[in-house]
């Protein structure tokens, strides 16, 4: 068993690093095209150089940085984030609202920033736990304790939903982050509903997917609970153990 289980920890281990790396330069590039976006994601309501990266805050969000009432911070770390390097400027919320509403007209131009600050969080927060359990169950394996170590096996299983989290925020993240934006700087989203589009065909396309992944969802949970009852098998004697490493495949 140990040996399908350490190459999975191992291949999860390097591509949560690599989306970690892909998912820095990626920030940095949404720093430079929807400077709004990162702001919204910190809660950076002025622009500062030698940003910190806010970990956890406790705040309604408004546009005043005084409402943000508790805020744990890493010194410079967005900053980091945003420009790779201690004293890089990033802008703020009021400051790029200023600049929009000379650039395209009177109106709103930062998303929600709740859902924006908690998405990213969510997303990222993920990842992290994703690397530090993988981590983790390399370095058992490498002493031998992988099996054997029930309080791994627990939080593996309760780990099972975080690629699912990471994905679905980043989704909402970038969604929502964007906002009132379709296309940045373009297309305004609501500029862009179409007027022959009514609500029965929305609704309709919205329980059609809502039914077929549904049912994906059901067979896909069905037969993984199945193989957890079933549990492992022992090899017959003389066969290779790692005979039966795709059991669980499908």
């Amino acid at each position: 068993v140990q040996g399908p289980a350490t190459l999975a920890l191992g291949v999860t281990f390097v591509a949560t690093i690599a989306t970690a790396t892909v998912g820095h330069f990626q920030a940095q590039l949404m720093t430079e095209q929807q400077p709004m976006k990162m702001a919204a994601a910190e809660a950076l309501y002025d622009t500062e150089s030698g940003a910190d990266l806010s970990l956890f805050a406790v705040a309604p969000f408004e546009k005043t940085p005084e409402r943000l009432t508790w805020n744990v911070t890493f010194p410079d770390g967005l900053s980091i984030l945003s420009t790779n390097s201690l004293d890089g400027e990033v802008r703020g919320i009021n400051d790029i609202q200023a600049e929009y509403e000379q650039r395209y007209g009177p109106g709103d131009y930062a998303p929600v920033v709740g859902i924006t600050y908690w998405s990213f969080r969510l997303m990222v927060g993920a990842g992290v736990a994703m690397i530090l359990l993988t981590g983790l169950g390399l370095l058992l394996a490498r002493r031998g304790r992988l099996e054997t170590s029930r309080r791994f096996l627990r939080l593996s299983v309760w780990a099972i939903p975080l690629p699912f989290i990471a994905h679905a925020s980043g989704w909402i993240f970038t969604e929502m982050g964007r906002q009132p934006w379709v296309v940045h700087g373009l297309l305004r989203t609501d500029d862009a509903a179409s007027p022959i589009v009514g609500a029965g065909t929305v609704a309709t396309s919205l329980i059609l997917f809502t039914v077929l992944y549904g049912v994906l969802a059901a067979v896909a949970g069905w037969i993984a609970l199945r193989e957890i009852r079933k549990g492992t098998e022992p090899s017959p004697a003389g066969e290779d153990d790692e005979s039966s490493d795709l059991s669980i495949a499908y």
